[in-house]
C-alpha cells in the first residue's frame, strides 16, 4: 500500500507465496485517514476469508478481524501462546463483493470460525471497521450460547461516532470523485472484469462506510477492551461505553491509526493485548474450575 514500507518479502503467512511487491495492496493515505484498506495477499487456506496463522499455544484462540499487517506482527510478538486466526477483507482479487452489511459479514465470519473451532470459548479482536464486525460476531456467538471472554477494539470508532469521524477525511473533491469511482467500479464488474488494483480500496471502503452507518448495535454485556492510538481523534473509549451501555476497559498505545500496528509501536500494543488475553484465559480457567 505505502511505497517505501519495509515489510519482509518472506510472507506474512508461513508457507504462502507472497511477492515482495504485493504484500499490501491499495492506495496512499494520510497519517490520520481511516478509510483506506491495506490488502494483504491471502495465504493458502481452506476457508474463503480466514487463515490460521499460529497453530501453537494453550491459550484460547484469538480471531482477529481485518488486522492487516497486525496479523503478521502481533502473533510474532505474542509468541506461541495461543492459536491465531486472521479474518481478511473480501474483494482482494478484485472480485465482486456480495456481503454488504455488518450483520452479513459477521455471520459469514462466524460460519468460518465455527467450521474451524466448533466449540468456544472464543477471543475476538478487530481493527478499524473490523472492530464493528467483531462486535456483531460477539453478539451472534453469544446468542448461540457461546462464550466470548474478551472482545478487543483496535482503534475502532463505535458506530455512533463513525459519521463524525468520517468528516475528518472529507475533501472538497469527493462529491465529484466518489461517483466517478463508483461508476468505474461498476463498469469493470458488469463486464466480468476484476476491479483494478487502484480502485479496490475505494470499492471496499465505500461498502464499509454504508455498512457502518446502517448498523444498529445492541448493548453488549461482555468484557470489551478498547485500544486507542494516542494520535487518533476521539475520546479514550472511542464511543464504546455508550454503545455497550456499560463501562469498558481502555488502553492508549503509541502511534496513529496506521503506525500503531506497525513496528516499533506494535510491540507495545502486543504487550498490552497479551495481558488482556491472558486475563481472559484466567477468567475462563477459574470459571471452569
Amino acid at each position: 500500500l505505502f511505497p517505501g514500507a519495509r515489510v519482509s518479502k518472506h510472507a506474512l503467512f508461513p508457507g504462502a507465496r507472497v511477492s515482495q511487491h504485493a504484500l499490501f495492496l491499495g492506495a496512499r493515505v494520510s497519517s490520520r485517514a481511516r478509510h483506506t484498506v491495506r490488502f494483504m495477499q491471502k495465504p493458502r487456506s481452506r476457508w474463503p476469508t480466514m487463515a490460521l496463522l499460529q497453530s501453537e499455544g494453550e491459550g484460547l484462540p484469538l480471531f482477529c478481524v481485518h488486522a492487516n499487517e497486525a496479523s503478521h506482527f502481533i502473533p510474532r510478538h505474542l509468541g506461541p501462546t495461543r492459536p491465531f486466526y486472521a479474518l481478511i477483507h473480501q474483494g482482494q482479487e478484485g472480485d465482486e463483493i456480495h456481503l454488504r452489511t455488518v450483520e452479513n459479514i459477521a455471520a459469514e465470519y462466524v460460519r468460518q470460525l465455527k467450521e474451524a473451532r466448533p466449540r468456544g470459548p472464543y477471543l475476538l479482536a478487530g481493527y478499524s471497521f473490523g472492530g464493528i464486525v467483531a462486535y456483531e460476531m460477539a453478539q451472534q456467538l453469544s446468542a448461540m450460547g457461546d462464550t466470548v471472554p474478551q472482545l478487543v477494539m483496535l482503534d475502532t470508532y463505535a458506530p455512533g461516532l463513525y459519521q463524525e469521524a468520517r468528516k475528518l477525511d472529507w475533501r472538497f473533491y469527493q462529491p465529484v470523485l466518489k461517483p466517478l469511482k463508483r461508476f468505474l467500479t461498476r463498469w469493470h464488474l458488469r463486464r466480468g472484469r476484476p476491479v483494478p488494483l487502484w480502485l479496490r480500496s475505494f470499492y471496499l471502503i465505500d461498502i464499509y462506510d454504508h455498512a457502518a452507518m446502517a448498523y444498529q448495535p445492541r448493548p453488549y454485556d461482555g468484557r470489551l477492551t478498547v485500544f486507542k492510538a494516542r494520535e487518533a481523534w476521539g475520546p479514550s473509549d472511542l464511543g464504546w461505553q455508550a454503545t455497550c451501555g456499560r463501562k469498558v476497559d481502555m488502553e492508549v498505545v503509541p502511534g496513529d491509526h496506521y503506525s500503531m500496528i506497525q513496528e516499533p509501536q506494535v510491540e507495545q500494543l502486543s504487550r498490552k493485548l497479551d495481558l488482556a488475553l491472558r486475563a481472559a484465559d484466567n477468567v475462563q480457567y477459574f470459571d471452569g474450575a
